[in-house]
């Protein structure tokens, strides 16, 4: 058991080899829920886990500074423990946060993050177990007599009984067309980096590639540090996020099919947003239901219309948004980027609906879902070693209904890297779900 600033004490220690019971590979959301979780299950074992920031818990969701970044679920369904429904609202009573029908609000997603590290934190000085943070990037994976053994990028590695790759988001992959455009300084390939928007005069254009959420979180922070010029918003189909139901509106019964999930959103009217949100926890069953072939096609034909609905802004931030583009000061529109050059300082990108011409272009797409494509060292050793194997679409690895990626049960998957298989496992309410599983299946 560490005491103390656990964190501070032991991320910068040097280490050659470090010997784990299990060893949670990421060390964001899904990593610190999972550790969270075995320890307040009574895991008394070594416990090792590996993350490239030094801030445990809170990945790129929930390490944003800025408080007009919100969660885009309410309160009430945001804890971290499947088993305690109402830990992140008790947690903001008890922090002093007292504003009216809290379980219904929308809480910036800075305040979630200190929750997170605050519950992994509060896990670590009440359990027995060894826990050993460790402040790197794992880059290999395979199996050896003495156990699973995990290189590092540094050159140190961990031995370990078991392993949980909770890998977290891909960073977003820029078109091919904006490869041009690599070092200029009017060029943001990833908008979630540190000093993204630092470069950004008051008055300057800015074009946004991406209507989705990435870009509802852009607008608000060039507003947020007093930016005034115009802004365009472009992405293929041009859809901008819907905008949540007022609090209280009434749940509808689970589909128990794709085709139930249709018809009930063809009936439903207004209350389609019931339906979509009714059928969070059988995501998985009607996802599996379909083949590769139709997952596939859905993933090219319909995923932007199923994004938009599924994952939707708060009230505020909504009424924010399209107050803006009421105004004309964000230009949100349909288009598929055909070339982008820059010539004196400016950025022109053509789009097959038209030119654009700006000081900055923000790749804004969101964080790609192409594990083949976007060749991660650690999982391309995991298949190499026959430890993994990518889905026939690349959107992650494969795994069975308890995320084992192999037969031995000793590598689970949770998180993003689980997408191909399982649709939508990138919010919290499905990642609690995974860790709490993920622990009670590593207890075993």
């Amino acid at each position: 058991m560490i005491k103390g600033d656990a964190f501070a004490q032991r991320m910068d220690r040097p280490m050659a080899e470090t010997l784990a019971d299990i060893a949670i590979l990421g060390g964001g959301a899904s990593g610190a829920v999972t550790a969270a979780n075995l320890m307040r299950k009574g895991f008394l074992g070594g416990l090792a886990i590996v993350s490239r920031e030094s801030a445990v818990g809170q990945g790129i969701a929930y390490g944003t500074r800025e408080m007009c970044h919100l969660l885009n679920v309410r309160a009430s369904n945001m804890s971290a423990f499947a088993d305690t429904p109402t830990d992140f609202v008790d947690w903001l009573t008890a922090s002093g946060c007292e504003v009216e029908g809290l379980a219904q609000t929308f809480q910036p997603r800075a305040v979630y993050g200190r929750y997170v590290r605050d519950r992994l934190e509060q896990a670590m000085h009440t359990s027995a177990c060894r826990f050993t943070p460790i402040h790197g990037e794992a880059v290999g994976i395979s199996r050896g007599e003495d156990g699973i053994r995990i290189e590092l990028a540094n050159g140190d590695s961990i031995v370990a009984k078991k392993v949980v790759l909770a890998l977290g988001n891909l960073a977003p992959y820029a078109p091919r067309e904006c490869q041009g455009l690599l070092g200029s300084d009017g060029w943001v390939p990833i908008p979630w980096a540190d000093g993204a928007l630092d470069r950004v005069e008051e008055t300057d254009d800015v074009l946004i590639l991406g209507t989705g959420l990435t870009m509802v979180d852009l607008v608000l922070s060039l507003r947020s540090q007093g930016h005034r010029g115009r802004i365009y918003a472009r992405s293929r189909h041009g859809l901008m996020p819907q905008r949540h139901a007022p609090a209280g509106a009434s749940p509808v019964e689970p589909p128990k099919t794709v085709k139930e999930l249709i018809d009930g959103c063809r009936e439903a009217g207004q209350g389609w947003r019931a339906v979509i949100d009714s059928i969070r926890a059988s995501t998985p069953h009607l996802w599996g239901e379909l083949s590769w072939k139709e997952r596939q096609r859905l993933l090219w034909r319909l995923m932007p219309y199923w994004n938009v609905a599924r994952h939707r802004m708060p009230p505020e931030v909504a009424d924010a948004i399209e107050g803006l583009v009421e105004r004309g000061t964000l230009d949100l529109g349909a288009g598929t980027v055909i070339s982008a050059t820059e010539t004196n300082g400016w950025i022109w990108v053509q789009f097959n609906s038209g030119p654009v011409r700006v000081k900055h272009f923000i790749n804004a797409t969101g964080p790609s879902c192409n594990w083949k494509q976007a060749k991660v060292p650690l999982v391309e050793s995991a298949v190499l070693n026959g430890l993994a194997e990518l889905d026939p679409l690349g959107q992650g690895v494969l795994v069975d209904e308890e995320g084992r990626t192999d037969p031995t049960g000793e590598i689970l998957a949770i998180g993003p890297i689980c997408r191909g298989c399982r649709l939508e496992t990138t919010a919290m309410p499905e990642i609690r779900v995974q860790a709490d599983r993920a622990a009670e299946l590593l207890l075993a």
